[in-house]
């Protein structure tokens, strides 16, 4: 399958659809792939590696967490510099579109389905209490973003998937080490919960709010053919 609606070009099926709907068609897929071999890796670490105790876990997700937060913010920068072309606005919609959204998907998707499930959960912020392991990658995402949609045609395409996949991983983790800690019993409603966790928050930051806030179409990038009515990219 093609993955040129990454860079706002819709499949022929999909002709006349809004971005986002073309964007959303494509992802769900994927998103389920990604939250099962989460789920599988998970078993594989605690079954196989006998990673079980919590704080152990925790330290694997404050190693997923930051990993999520440098993708997330490399796509959302590079989708909208690519749709708008606008640096200082791509670099925004990175920092606002990434760390937030990122928190919601990694901690409070996974804390509430807990919670909704009967599970008593602990609430942890990372970039409230390890600040340091946050920003840093943030900002290091938002650069790559901007040099990466410069240069690498589907750099929007790889961010992505590794994004939704480390996003898998992080919120799943969360849900072990924070309270979860005998999940595979309730292996489908974990499932849902961990879907929801990874589909609301990396659409929203990686598709819904780039191409929502986007004011114009970039350019193609080097070497690739110039589309009708793409716009030059602006500072």
């Amino acid at each position: 399958m093609s993955h040129d609606h990454i860079h706002g070009e819709p499949c022929d099926h999909l002709h006349g659809k809004h971005p986002v709907v073309t964007e959303l068609t494509h992802h769900l897929p994927f998103s389920v792939a990604a939250v099962i071999l989460a789920l599988v890796a998970l078993a594989v670490v605690q079954g196989v590696f006998q990673v079980r105790d919590r704080a152990s876990l925790a330290d694997l997700f404050h190693i997923c967490h930051p990993i999520h937060l440098l993708l997330s913010a490399a796509s959302t920068t590079g989708m909208f510099w690519l749709h708008d072309g606008s640096r200082l606005r791509a670099a925004f919609i990175g920092l606002v579109g990434s760390a937030p959204l990122c928190a919601l998907g990694d901690i409070a998707f996974p804390w509430l389905g807990g919670r909704i499930l009967g599970v008593p959960m602990t609430f942890h912020i990372c970039a409230f209490e390890e600040p340091w392991l946050v920003w840093p990658c943030v900002l290091l995402g938002i650069g790559t973003g901007l040099l990466g949609a410069s240069h690498v045609r589907k750099v929007t395409l790889y961010s992505h998937s590794a994004h939704v996949l480390v996003s898998s991983f992080a919120s799943a983790i969360y849900l072990v080490a924070f309270g979860f800690t005998e999940w595979t019993s309730s292996f489908a409603l974990v499932l849902l919960v961990l879907l929801a966790a990874v589909m609301v928050p990396c659409c929203l930051s990686d598709i819904v709010f780039p191409l929502l806030f986007a004011q114009k179409r970039r350019r193609a990038p080097a070497g690739a053919p110039a589309r009708p009515g793409s716009a030059s990219p602006t500072a």
